[in-house]
């Protein structure tokens, strides 16, 4: 490799660096920008039930107040427990082995994939 690659190399790798540094900043930022957004909008419900109203302007923004049915995220404990409550009602034998196939199933292919690990130096003592 020449000093111009290298130059190159190692600018990218400062890039990379400053890069990493900023995706940190802004997820920090937009965690608590969407905790922020989650109480604002619990507030705001709240008005709205004592006040026993549908919806709010505030100048020009219309906020409207409306029931939506979510489902919750299983864990894999949870997930494993049902899958055996359903094959065992449906008469599968072998019922663990049979939840194991399925949730591997679900997982997708599994492939290798080559990437960088970035590594901050360590402080030297004085």
């Amino acid at each position: 490799m020449n000093d111009a690659n290298d130059a190159s190399t190692l600018g990218e790798v400062q890039q990379l660096k400053n890069i990493n540094v900023e995706i940190k900043r802004l997820s920090g930022q937009l965690k608590n920008l969407r905790e922020k957004k989650k109480m604002i909008e619990s507030n705001i419900l709240t008005y709205l039930d004592k006040t026993n109203k549908n919806g709010a302007t505030a100048k020009d923004i219309l906020v409207l107040a409306r029931e939506k049915t979510v489902n919750t995220r299983k864990n894999e404990k949870a997930k494993s427990a049902d899958i055996s409550a359903i094959l065992a009602h449906a008469g599968v034998n072998n019922v663990q082995e049979t939840v194991s196939q399925v949730l591997g199933a679900l997982k997708g292919e599994e492939t290798t994939k080559k990437m960088l690990v970035v590594k901050q130096p360590v402080a030297k003592k004085k």
